[in-house]
């Protein structure tokens, strides 16, 4: 099934909301998300109605941007990416991915932390995944079938995603930079966590060490070298992918919005908070490799009460921003240009 008509391109205008703190802090809560497995930037970015603009931005990224440098048009190169947009969402996922890679590494690891942690990512997910299926429900018999296959596909891709077994590698610069490639496209796709990728090919433990390691004075300058070729890897990832991603959105845009709920449905298998953990197969004596076997309580006690309050907080997290972004959006209009 296609869609009859291009989807059309997002108001780029100081109107669709250039405002510099709040895309700042929808920055700071997409870096947020992407340093969690389970969890995607792009998913926050749909939530928050600046996924489309954010995809088309980069995309920008081509011929025609490179012919506006090599002119020194400055002001036209810019205004071409959307910088004022771009730069200001950049930084804030900077901020967030620096405060929240150090406190989600610990959360996880701890035994005591990690299931109210899960929990809470379990909850935002599930509102994420409803208010992007929302405007999906199909209208007749054939899109039943055709949005349902195709949900059902991304879903069994995501469940199997989070079934893989992980590694414990100590990564190259080449592994390093292609795990940026992969990662980085997957952490711009609403449902697929680019940090569950990372974590699947070995590096998320690693680079998620990096900040306290340089902070502490340890191998400072390696550390720099490695986060700027995963950068450089993700970087170009993102310019390769984001055209074809701002393709499928214009032409195929149910079926790959439906592709991408499905596979947010089945990726919440990495979020289930009720595991038990156990030494990795395999693993040598005094190795730090756990393995977490998922289940379901037997009786409701009291940790299994805060880890359900915790799923419906992450819940009400998520449905509350959506209400306040869409009480803004209402407002804007009634205020008259300058």
């Amino acid at each position: 099934m296609t869609d009859q008509e291009p989807q059309p391109e997002p108001d780029q205008s100081p109107s669709a909301g250039d405002h510099l703190p709040g895309q700042l802090l929808r920055g700071i809560l997409m870096g947020c998300a992407d340093s969690v497995p389970g969890i995607s930037g792009g998913t926050i970015a749909l939530v928050l109605g600046i996924y489309q603009r954010l995809v088309l931005a980069i995309s920008h990224f081509d011929g025609q941007f490179l012919r506006l440098l090599a002119r020194r048009a400055w002001r036209q190169a810019a205004a071409h990416i959307d910088l004022r947009f771009l730069g200001s969402l950049l930084l804030g996922v900077l901020i967030g991915l620096f405060l929240m890679m150090t406190l989600a590494h610990r959360l996880l690891e701890d035994e005591t932390t990690r299931p109210f942690t899960l929990a809470t990512f379990l909850g935002m997910m599930l509102s994420c995944t409803w208010l992007v299926a929302r405007p999906l429900w199909p209208r007749n018999g054939r899109q039943w079938v055709t949005l349902g296959s195709v949900a059902l596909l991304a879903g069994l891709l995501g469940w199997t995603i989070t079934t893989l077994p992980t590694s414990n590698l100590s990564p190259t610069l080449v592994h390093l930079f292609f795990a940026g490639m992969v990662g980085i496209c997957a952490m711009i796709l609403p449902g697929i966590s680019g940090a569950m990728i990372l974590y699947i090919l070995g590096v998320y433990l690693y680079m998620t060490g990096i900040p306290a390691e340089i902070l502490a004075g340890r191998q400072v300058g390696l550390h720099v070298m490695e986060v700027a070729v995963f950068a450089a890897g993700c970087l170009t990832g993102l310019i390769v992918f984001s055209r074809l991603l701002r393709y499928l959105l214009a032409h195929f845009h149910s079926i790959t919005m439906t592709f991408l709920c499905g596979a947010m449905i089945g990726s919440m298998r990495a979020l289930w908070p009720f595991q038990h953990s156990s030494p990795a197969t395999g693993s040598e004596a005094g190795s730090e490799a756990i393995e977490y076997q998922l289940f379901f309580p037997s009786q409701i006690d009291l940790q299994s009460l805060g880890i359900l309050l915790a799923v419906g907080l992450g819940m009400l997290a998520v449905l509350l921003s959506r209400l306040l972004a869409g009480a803004q959006k209402k407002t804007r209009p009634e205020n008259p240009p300058g």
